[in-house]
């Protein structure tokens, strides 16, 4: 064995000590410590993960636009007049005697419908029954206008030949009623764009 008159590192005589004693904790102390911070930190990463997925969620698969307050009437008012339609053609068969097919001026055929969901059409309602109340109309519009957020007429498209789809502009859509708002840009985009829409 080494003495410390032999003129050998005293640091390199623990060391060979400690090996020889079958304990070389100075080995194991750094990798474990190691591990140890490496797994808080995977933890700390998928608990944020966990919270961080339903936010981008609503942003990215939810319309949050529809949050605002008046998206949100607008759709309310669509729906109030698709769920009116719905409830009409349980009586009849179709809107008689309004013109819809396409290239009829909208807004004029959008009134006569709401007028008849309104039960003031004597051709499309023969009984007068009101399927929805009678929005207000500014003294400057028609009767039967139903104006949205933008000051312009809600259009409506409806499927009067029962095949079960509707011709929208340059496309054919799938439904029985399409209801829409031009949306902030005050432009017709046959329900696509910023037009907000409800159909059924």
């Amino acid at each position: 064995m080494c003495d410390a008159g032999s003129g050998a590192d005293p640091g390199l005589i623990a060391q060979v000590a400690l090996h020889a004693s079958g304990h070389p904790r100075h080995l194991q102390a750094g990798p474990s410590r190691y591990n140890k911070g490496m797994k808080a930190k995977n933890i700390i990463l998928f608990c944020a993960a966990l919270l961080l997925l339903p936010s981008l969620y609503l942003y990215f698969m939810y319309d949050i636009r529809i949050a605002d307050p008046v998206r949100g009437t607008t759709v309310r008012h669509c729906k109030h007049v698709a769920v009116a339609y719905q409830n009409f053609s349980e009586i009849y068969t179709n809107v008689t005697g309004i013109a819809t097919e396409q290239g009829t001026d909208l807004d004029d055929t959008s009134r006569q419908i709401l007028l008849a969901l309104m039960g003031k059409h004597p051709d499309a309602n023969p009984y007068g029954t009101a399927f929805m109340e009678t929005p207000h109309t500014p003294t400057n519009q028609p009767t039967g206008y139903f104006g949205d957020a933008w000051g312009n007429q809600y259009l409506v498209r409806v499927d009067d030949d029962g095949d079960g789809k509707i011709e929208m502009g340059d496309r054919t859509v799938k439904a029985r009623i399409i209801v829409w708002s031009r949306g902030p840009n005050e432009e017709n985009d046959w329900a696509r764009k910023d037009d907000i829409t409800y159909k059924q």
